[in-house]
Order: structure tokens, then sequence, then C-alpha cells
């Protein structure tokens, strides 16, 4: 019984962490227009805050070519992409290659599964 109990408490621990992701996520990103761009097989969104130096990136929701690999990278599984904060911030590199910027990135961090927030500084 007092396994069936950790059980519990901890699936709601998870539920309760992944719900402050989400939230974190609206109320940081909700009033940005994504960008769409593609990289390394993936189709990726990016939610740009220059105004604050961060951004936010997530695989767009229905593409299946990468989706395997960036799933099986954010579990860190052998034989999946080098990892998924580096997947991440190799394609947030791409980014911003792509519009032209000279942007450094910090750190990438984890806001839930398939999401991650970078932090950046760029030159000009």
């Amino acid at each position: 019984m007092q396994g069936f109990k950790a059980g519990v408490v901890f699936a709601v621990l998870v539920a309760v962490a992944g719900c402050s992701g989400l939230n974190y996520a609206v109320s940081n990103y909700a009033q940005v227009k994504p960008v769409q761009f593609s990289y390394g097989g993936n189709t990726f969104r990016v939610y740009d805050r220059p105004d604050e130096n961060r951004l936010m990136i997530t695989p767009l929701v229905g593409d299946t070519s990468g989706a395997a690999a960036l799933k099986g990278a954010a579990r860190g599984e052998p034989g999946a992409l080098s990892g998924a904060e580096g997947t991440y911030r190799s394609a947030s590199d791409a980014y911003f290659s792509g519009t032209g910027r000279q942007c450094e990135i910090s750190r990438v961090e984890r806001i839930v599964e398939a999401q991650w927030e970078v932090f950046y500084t760029c030159r000009g």
C-alpha cells in the first residue's frame, strides 16, 4: 500500500510540475507570434523575445519526420539525437543564422517535454 501511495504522490508532483511549465510558457510567450523553420529534418516553431534575450523553441505539432528522434533525445535514449538540449541549441543557432542575427546562446532550459527556453545575447 505504501508503494501505491508513493506512486500517487509522484504522479501528482509530475502533473503539478508539468502544469507550472505550461503556465510559464503561456504567461511568457502567449503574445509572441511564432516563426516556423526547418532544421535537421524537423520543423520547429520559435517564439522569440528579443526584448528579453530569450526564445522558446518547440517541434511543430503533427510533424512526424523527426518526432520520434526528438522524443528519444528528450529521454536520453541510445541512438537518439545527441541529447535534447544539444538538439534545441543547434536548432536555435540555425534559427539565428537564418535571421542574420549574430547571437550567442548562454543557456538552454527545458520548460516541459519538447518545449525549451533559450537565453542568448546578440551583437549589433
